[in-house]
């Protein structure tokens, strides 16, 4: 079994978030911009696909490097 885990994708969930927030996570995130929900999606396509069999275990996480260090 493996797990994706996403960073900071902005979606309804962190709507009332307040900007300095937002702005804070961006600065650390190296690839320069947030997330999108497609991005998740394609990582979880791709454990669903053939491309994948051989992938036991691992946790994927989706959030642009930011937890990188």
């Amino acid at each position: 079994m493996d797990l994706v885990a996403p960073g900071w994708i902005p979606v309804e969930r962190h709507a009332s978030a307040a900007a300095e927030d937002l702005r804070g996570y961006l600065a650390e995130v190296p690839l320069g911009r947030m997330g999108v929900p497609e991005d998740v999606a394609a990582t979880v396509s791709f454990l669903a696909s053939d491309a994948a069999g051989f992938l036991n275990g691992e946790r994927i996480t989706v959030n642009g490097g930011h937890t990188i260090g």
